[in-house]
């Protein structure tokens, strides 16, 4: 009886191995480097002038208290031992207040900023998705794959799509749908 299944089990399988290896070979599978394509799009160049003409003015103001807040804290140190106890405390409770002041004006600028990167990488995000859909369906693949968060080690030069994606995910990007910014699902051909 167990030779039987066991002969019945691979009966099938030699006579399903063609099969599904014919439909294997029918697929169209492409690769694409999704950081690749975030760090190097249009959408990305934008957002870094953007950030930098927006907070660039702030962030060198913050930079520059930075130093300043570091020399009074040097003369500080150098003057300390010419002052009374009082004038030392006095001085030493302002220098204090005013690095306390400074790191809350630079924690709220770290916060804006973080707001403007995560709405800017969510639409980065939402431009390759569409991208990758459109292309996956303009060129008929069955599947298309992030190298990186699919844990690939090797790939078939090939299979990388990472610069038709990029072209595409300008392309997308210059067009800027509504799906962009709207906050709305996404869908693609795997949904």
């Amino acid at each position: 009886m167990r030779k039987t299944c066991l002969l019945t089990l691979v009966l099938c399988l030699f006579i399903a191995l063609p099969a599904g290896a014919a439909q294997a070979a029918e697929a169209k599978i492409g690769v694409f480097n999704m950081a690749e394509v975030a760090l190097e799009c249009d959408a990305f160049k934008e957002a870094q002038s953007k950030l930098k003409s927006t907070y660039g003015k702030e962030e060198q103001t913050l930079a520059n208290k930075e130093k300043e807040l570091k020399k009074k804290f040097d003369d500080f140190a150098v003057q300390q031992a010419g002052l009374s106890a009082d004038a030392r405390q006095d001085r030493q409770v302002a220098l204090m207040r005013e690095k306390r002041d400074h790191d809350d004006r630079k924690n709220d600028f770290m916060r804006k900023i973080a707001a403007a990167e995560g709405k800017t990488r969510d639409q980065i995000s939402r431009a390759i998705v569409i991208a990758v859909g459109d292309y996956g369906k303009k060129n008929k693949y069955s599947m298309i794959i992030d190298s990186l968060s699919a844990g690939v080690f090797y790939l078939e030069p090939s299979l990388d799509i990472t610069k038709d994606i990029l072209k595409e995910t300008n392309r997308v990007w210059k067009e800027k749908p509504k799906k962009l910014t709207d906050g709305s699902p996404l869908t693609t051909g795997a949904n």
